[in-house]
């Protein structure tokens, strides 16, 4: 996982997307970056799964009233945008 975060002030680093100018030292007090005892694949999986239980009761209430629409986010995204953009323009009229 990539997340940082400093041990004294709490601010939070991405190594690929956000990574602090020294690496392990935090650019606004210098303390010491660590990593998150639940931030690890399994805890990721556990969250996704719990979230997917949640949420699978209202996917199905949707499902049935026929108004629940899918879009594959797997797509490249300006596909997914056009996908979006061309639900919502027919969600207008």
């Amino acid at each position: 996982m990539s997340r940082r975060i400093c041990k004294t002030c709490g601010t939070s680093y991405h190594l690929i997307f956000n990574p602090p100018t020294v690496e392990g030292k935090c650019d606004k007090d210098g303390g010491e970056l660590y990593t998150r005892a639940d931030d690890n694949p399994e805890t990721v999986a556990n969250r996704l799964e719990v979230n997917m239980n949640q949420a699978q009761p209202l996917l199905d209430f949707y499902q049935a009233k026929g108004v629940l629409t899918n879009i594959d986010g797997q797509q490249d995204i300006n596909k997914v945008f056009a996908d979006l953009d061309a639900l919502l323009q027919g969600s207008r009229s």
